[in-house]
């Protein structure tokens, strides 16, 4: 699996940007979205288990 990876080494950005392009938005837009994402899943997982906070 490693493999499929690494062949993204020196391009991964362009790819990035390449299928995000059409929505106008840059790369830091969807990582913090994603970010929030896990953030909110970690806390109702959290809530869920009965550790608040």
């Amino acid at each position: 699996m490693s493999e499929l990876f690494d062949g993204y080494r020196s391009s991964y950005g362009e790819a990035v940007e390449g299928s995000i392009r059409f929505s106008g938005l840059k790369h830091d837009f969807f990582l913090r979205a994603k970010a929030e994402l896990l953030r909110r899943l970690i806390v109702e997982q959290d809530l869920r288990r009965g550790r608040a906070g």
